[in-house]
């Protein structure tokens, strides 16, 4: 959407994005924890420039890898748990990471995800959602 493009490619708004719901304090929890925290974006380079600016502001120390329009199954090798609001980012991954996840939102809603993956709705849940994968990254 144009709001993304803008958001993702300009310094000035895509610093100015506020976190998601409670993702700060679960991330941080997560990587306490000793898991390891990728994030795999669409984002170009710049896109990805921004993304780590904005991370640095909020004290996060994450692995960004961008994709850039490319399917994300490559940069998701060796992943055991997988989160995306996008279900067609999900689908692919179906046989190659073990537990799928799709974040829901008002804009996928609407999507029969089957069991493909499980649907969560808040970081707390997926926190509980994957606390039974302990020794899993």
């Amino acid at each position: 959407t144009e709001v993304k493009k803008i958001s993702y490619g300009k310094r000035e708004y895509g610093l100015l994005m506020k976190p998601v719901n409670k993702a700060l304090f679960y991330i941080k929890i997560l990587q306490a924890q000793g898991r390891e925290v990728r994030i795999i974006t669409s984002r170009n380079e710049i896109g990805v420039d921004i993304a780590e600016e904005w991370a640095r502001e909020y004290n996060l120390e994450l692995d960004f890898c961008g994709v850039a329009g490319r399917a994300k199954t490559e940069a998701a090798i060796g992943l055991d748990i997988y989160i995306d609001d996008d279900f067609d980012k999900v689908e692919p991954l179906v046989f190659m990471v073990r537990y799928l996840f799709l974040f829901s939102q008002g804009y996928n809603a609407h999507i029969d995800i089957g069991l493909t993956a499980q649907r969560v709705s808040s970081w707390q849940e997926f926190h509980r959602a994957i606390a039974i994968t302990k020794g899993v990254r």
